[in-house]
Formats: C-alpha cells, sequence, structure tokens
C-alpha cells in the first residue's frame, strides 16, 4: 500500500506543477495584451516565414522532376526564380519575426519594471525591514530579463515548432500515411524525454535565481558598508564571503547546462533509432 501512496503524490505533484507552470505562462502571455499589434505582427511573420521555408523544398522537387528530369528549360527557370523569390520572402518574414519579437518582448519588460517598482513602493514597513536588497534588485533585473528572453527564445520558438511540427506532418501523411505512421512513433518518447529534463532542470534553475538574489545581497551589503569594512580591514573575509556565494551559483548554473547539454543529443539519438 505504501508504494501505490507514494506514486499517487507523485502524480498530484506532477498534477500541481503543471497547473502551476500553466498559470505562468498564462500570465506572461497576459503581458503581450496591451501590445497585440506587434504580438499580432509577429505571428503572422513567423507563420509567413514557416511557409515559404516549407515552399522551397517543394520547388526544389519540382527542379528535379520537371527541369532536370524532362529537360525543360523555361520550367527550370521558372522554378529557380520561384526559389529565389520564395527564399527572399522568407528572409523578409524572418527578419520581421526576429525584430517584432525583440521588440514586443523589450515592451513587456518595460512594463513589468514598472509595475513592480511601483508595487515595491506600496508595500508596508515591515515588508522592506525584512526583505534583502539583493533579492529584491535580482528582481528587478535578473528575473525580468529572463521573462523577456522567454519571449523571443522560449514561447515563440515553442509557437514555432508546433506550426513546423503540424505542417510537416500533413505533408507527411499526404505523401504517405504508413511511413508518417512509423515517423511519429518517435513523437511520445521525444516528449517524455522533454518532460522528464524539464522536471529536473526546474528546481535547478529556481536555486540558481535564488542564490542569484543572495549573490547580489553580499555585494549590496560589502558595498553599503565598505567604509566600515576598511575600518576593521575586513576586505579579505568580504572577498572570500562574495567569492563562496558565487562559486555556488557557478556551480548551479553548470549544473543546469551540463543537463540541457544532454537533452537535444538524446532526441537526436531517438529520431535516428527510430
Amino acid at each position: 500500500m505504501i508504494p501505490a501512496k507514494k506514486e499517487t503524490s507523485k502524480v498530484f505533484i506532477s498534477l500541481d506543477l503543471w497547473k502551476t507552470s500553466l498559470r505562468i505562462y498564462m500570465r506572461i502571455i497576459g503581458l503581450l495584451r496591451p501590445h497585440w499589434l506587434y504580438a499580432l505582427g509577429t505571428v503572422i511573420s513567423l507563420a509567413l516565414s514557416t511557409c515559404f521555408a516549407l515552399i522551397v523544398p517543394w520547388l526544389l522537387a519540382l527542379v528535379i522532376d520537371t527541369g532536370l528530369q524532362h529537360g525543360r528549360f523555361s520550367t527550370l527557370l521558372l522554378a529557380t526564380g520561384a526559389i529565389l523569390v520564395t527564399s527572399s520572402l522568407r528572409g523578409l518574414f524572418a527578419y520581421g519575426q526576429g525584430y517584432l519579437s525583440q521588440a514586443v518582448s523589450n515592451l513587456v519588460a518595460y512594463d513589468l519594471r514598472n509595475r513592480l517598482y511601483d508595487h515595491l513602493q506600496t508595500l508596508s514597513f515591515s515588508f522592506h525591514d525584512e526583505a534583502e536588497t539583493g533579492q529584491l534588485m535580482s528582481r528587478l533585473t535578473v528575473d525580468i530579463e529572463a521573462v523577456r528572453n522567454f519571449i523571443p527564445l522560449g514561447l515563440l520558438r515553442g509557437l514555432l515548432a508546433l506550426v513546423t511540427f503540424g505542417a510537416v506532418t500533413i505533408i507527411l501523411f499526404r505523401l504517405d500515411w504508413h511511413l508518417a505512421l512509423i515517423t511519429m512513433i518517435c513523437v511520445p518518447i521525444l516528449i517524455l524525454l522533454s518532460v522528464q529534463v524539464g522536471r529536473r532542470l526546474r528546481p535547478i534553475w529556481l536555486d540558481v535565481q535564488n542564490e542569484t538574489g543572495a549573490l547580489g545581497t553580499v555585494m549590496q551589503e560589502s558595498l553599503s558598508g565598505m567604509r566600515v569594512v576598511k575600518a576593521f580591514a575586513r576586505e579579505d573575509f568580504e572577498i572570500a564571503k562574495y567569492e563562496t556565494k558565487n562559486r555556488e551559483v557557478r556551480e548551479l548554473n553548470m549544473s543546469a547546462m551540463r543537463l540541457s547539454a544532454w537533452n537535444q543529443p538524446l532526441m537526436v539519438l531517438v529520431l535516428n533509432v527510430v
């Protein structure tokens, strides 16, 4: 009975984590609402860029099957021109996607900094008496920068992966549904690997955020009390304290990077094996 209870508790914990993550994602997406025009332009540019990227292989197949195989020079010239135009349009919309995504992410970061700073001004004296200045500075800088980077590097890349996967899946089923079903075997395995890596990375990145705030607290206390440090000749102690905390942050970041570095090669291995 005990193992069954443990498994049930793990399931509930996983569900709670998924619900928490979903709420966070929805709140980040909600931050895009004031800048819906930029966000809409980004999504349209992403869709068109992906569409033109998928057209290029079809045009290359037309060149090989019609132009080269049957020696139709006119068809070859038309297909070549179409490839150049399509590639140019793909590059244009890819630029639009990159520019607009960075623009909307900076606008969101601007709004977040103002909202968080305004909120800090309204909090009670007891909160500021207990809160560490380094932690607050970390929330205003490092955490907001992480949210800003998530929009172009996480949210939009995830959307791009879904759009590309959906389009390629439709093309595969139209060409050969037997081959498409065989290809889809690897999808549940890739999802399982992603979930496992995400579950292990989440607490590590949380520790990185907390320790980065603690590092900022050490630096702020040392710099604000530099006269006292100098007066009591405590430079070596402060240097050692900062170096210890800095090493802890470095080790946590390295742990996260090592785990992330295994993810992509493992997925490529699964794709090749299947």
